[in-house]
């Protein structure tokens, strides 16, 4: 039984999980069991799923680049988890995304993608990430940043 604060999964804890020849793959890994053993609430949107397949099929981005086949079974064991719960946007997110659009200066149109996944994640209730990238997030006073690396 899940007890905990749900924690959203950035792309990059994903991506760590699967790419076995990163440094980060162990720090990754542990999460990512913390969650198959219900010890954390684990969350990923649907925009961190398509992040993921974009980044693991791309021989420049990882060593071993897996085939859309593997990639689409790594998708469905998600979307079929019952240790993660994937969310998605609903009618109050793009609310939430042109109030922080206000809110916030952008420093370059690569942040749009994560200003949507705050939004998305405050429309679903949720305010904690974990991350290897804390940049990204640090700027968002609504939520509490994880960093994959200190905890």
């Amino acid at each position: 039984m899940k007890t905990s604060e749900p924690i959203l999964f950035d792309t990059n804890v994903l991506v760590y999980n699967q790419d076995q020849d990163s440094k980060f793959f162990a720090q990754a890994a542990v999460y990512h069991d913390k969650a198959l053993s219900g010890k954390i609430n684990a969350m990923v949107s649907s925009q961190n799923l398509l992040e993921l397949v974009a980044v693991i099929t791309n021989p420049g981005r990882i060593t071993r680049p897996l085939t859309q086949k593997q990639v689409s079974l790594e998708v469905e064991k998600y979307l079929s988890s019952s240790s993660f719960t994937v969310i998605y946007p609903n009618d109050q997110t793009m609310t939430f995304f042109t109030k922080l659009l206000k809110r916030y200066r952008l420093k370059n149109s690569r942040q749009t993608f994560d200003l949507l996944l705050v939004a998305t994640m405050l429309s679903n209730g949720i305010r904690k990430i974990l991350t290897a990238n804390i940049q990204d997030f640090k700027l968002f006073k609504e939520i509490n940043v994880v960093n994959l690396y200190l905890e």
